[in-house]
């Protein structure tokens, strides 16, 4: 396989996806048009990046990933839900720089989004957050699971797990009570 250097590109830190996801986040959330409701009441949630749904979120990235500067990390090939070999699953999103690595059957970066949080789209407490991260159940889709799902992964040379989370401020937490 053709290394970094001999192609004439840079290795691509973590940190760097991380810092531009994060750069992204204000885009996305002033831009989503995806609008979730209460399930039981059915009344809309405020547009934004707090109420969407993890895979909405992922969608929302890559879409904004590709308009942003493509020189930002040099990753310009994202994909998002790419299939795992022989399962039904998915990967949220792998990157990659100019395409070459495509060509080689290998992305850069096979990265595994989570959304964390402790309040809820309707404002009461998040009691499944723990669940979320570190179950070790299939059912609950944790982190352990994601760890699993990747070292299994050969379609990557590096592999990640990005957790995401909002603080609130006292005047969004007014807002939804």
């Amino acid at each position: 396989m053709i290394s970094q250097r001999e192609r004439g590109g840079r290795k691509v830190e973590l940190e760097e996806i991380v810092r531009s996801i994060a750069e992204l986040v204000p885009k996305i959330d002033a831009t989503t048009q995806v609008q979730n409701k209460n399930q039981r009441t059915k009344r809309p949630y405020v547009k934004g990046v707090p109420t969407l749904r993890e895979p909405q979120f992922v969608q929302e990235l890559v879409t904004q990933w590709r308009k942003a500067d493509k020189n930002r990390t040099g990753l310009t090939d994202i994909t998002d839900e790419f299939p795992y070999p022989d399962s039904r699953e998915t990967c949220d999103i792998v990157l990659t720089g100019s395409g070459i690595d495509l060509m080689l059957g290998s992305w850069e970066w096979a990265i595994e989004i989570k959304y964390l949080r402790l309040a809820g789209n309707n404002g009461n407490n998040n009691d499944y957050v723990m669940q979320k991260a570190i179950s070790p159940y299939l059912k609950d889709r944790s982190l352990v699971h994601d760890i699993e799902k990747l070292k299994e992964a050969g379609f990557a040379k590096n592999k990640a797990v990005i957790f995401y989370g909002l603080e609130y401020d006292s005047g969004s937490v007014e807002h939804a009570e």
